[in-house]
Order: structure tokens, then sequence, then C-alpha cells
């Protein structure tokens, strides 16, 4: 199967469970003391500065750890910048 291919095949098993996601469109940042919000569009302007302190059940730590194997980075700062 190409990557396309694969791509397609996921949007399509996505779609089976026909489950509407909302986008919270914000950037976020790992500091040493926490997952900060630090851009967020003009609505949820608000956010900016707020710390992330859960993803479902799971702490912010606990999901960079899970995903960041998975992130492309050359440095341990592109996973600060590009993890969550």
């Amino acid at each position: 199967m190409s990557d396309a291919e694969i791509t397609f095949e996921l949007m399509r098993l996505t779609a089976l469970l026909d489950v509407a996601i909302e986008s919270l469109t914000i950037d976020l940042y790992t500091f040493e003391n926490g997952v900060f919000v630090v851009g967020a569009a003009e609505e949820h302007g608000d956010l900016i500065g707020a710390r992330l302190i859960a993803i479902g059940d799971l702490d912010p730590e606990t999901v960079i750890d899970r995903i960041e194997p998975f992130i492309p980075k050359d440095n341990p700062m592109g996973t600060r910048c590009n993890t969550i």
C-alpha cells in the first residue's frame, strides 16, 4: 500500500466512527515548568498563558512521552517545540 492509500484508508476508518471532532486552534510550548498556550486563534485569545494540565485523563508529560517517538526532530529542542 502506498502512503496515500494508507492515509485514505485511515480517513475512511475514522469516518466509520461517525464522531464529530471540534478543532481548537492553539499553539503549545513545553517549558521547564509545564506546557503552556503561547498562541491561539482570535476567538481563543483568552487562553494564551494558560497551563495545559491534562489531555483526557493524561498529564501532558505522559502524552509527550507516548508521542515523542513519532515526532520528527533533529535535537531535543524539536521535541519541546513540536510535540503537543
